[in-house]
């Protein structure tokens, strides 16, 4: 049964100024993974190296914990985590010895397009009360896949209300909102290729994660990210599920293109 939230569509001046705020310096979050990363952590890791990319970015990487875990998967590839937080940066820099800056948002627009083959966010654009400027600057600085791991639902806005683990109804998670990723990336010029959901864990906003992938080149579309991806999906699992409809979909594009042909 998915959780109870509340959404309201209306937002303040506080939401679009106070997140920053909150999450500078923040340790609400953890920094490192304590034992074995968790399952979502090392799928998104598993997809992006079975891509092959030669630089990746992470935007929002906290301590760059998920930067760290695919180190350990493409070795020489330039890796690069941008964060608001310069606590968890600076703990990030001791632990790991990544290329971690201390950067928002605004930080993207200094990016060249195309600068990196792989970018990616795992629950940070939904922390980001109108995202639209966000995520085209991603889109553009990426040369070929932008991977979302972000909370979504059919009603967009910003989290009034929700339950937490113990069926309680709370107050919503501070500066947490649903979007509709698909529109935005598809205004941005992408095409969504996996859309698949993927728990974060039981209860609370836990069970509202999806993986996504947004390709940006029209030839990534036909399928070829779903060969490199089935060995990272366990028998069963709801990424295996979607691989599964998009091979249908990819197939099915396929046939349309060839129907375009001179």
């Amino acid at each position: 049964m998915i959780p109870f939230v509340k959404v309201s569509s209306g937002l303040s001046q506080g939401d679009l100024e106070g997140v920053k705020e909150f999450y500078t310096d923040s340790t609400v979050q953890p920094f490192f993974y304590d034992g074995p990363p968790p399952l979502y952590a090392t799928i998104v890791s598993e997809l992006i190296a079975s891509l092959k990319p030669s630089s990746v970015l992470e935007f929002g990487c906290c301590a760059g914990r998920n930067l760290d875990l695919l180190r350990r998967r493409l070795g020489k590839a330039r890796l690069v985590g941008l964060d608001v937080n310069r606590t968890a940066i600076d703990a990030g820099r001791r632990a790991f010895g990544l290329d971690l800056r201390v950067a928002d948002e605004s930080a993207l627009a200094n990016i060249p397009n195309s600068s990196f083959d792989v970018s990616f966010t795992v629950s940070v654009l939904d922390h980001i009360a109108l995202p639209q400027q966000t995520i085209a600057k991603l889109a553009d600085i990426t040369r070929r896949f932008v991977i979302t791991y972000e909370i979504c639902n059919d009603q967009t806005g910003k989290i009034e209300a929700m339950q937490d683990a113990g069926g309680n109804i709370v107050d919503g998670y501070p500066f947490s909102y649903f979007h509709d990723y698909r529109s935005l990336f598809a205004k941005a010029g992408c095409w969504l290729l996996l859309d698949a959901a993927l728990p974060a864990f039981s209860g609370s906003l836990g069970e509202f994660y999806r993986l996504q992938v947004h390709c940006r080149q029209q030839r990534d579309f036909g399928g070829t990210i779903l060969r490199s991806v089935s060995a990272a999906a366990p028998p069963a699992s709801p990424l295996q599920r979607g691989l599964n409809l998009l091979r249908k979909r990819a197939s099915r594009f396929k046939r349309f293109r060839s129907h375009l042909k001179p």
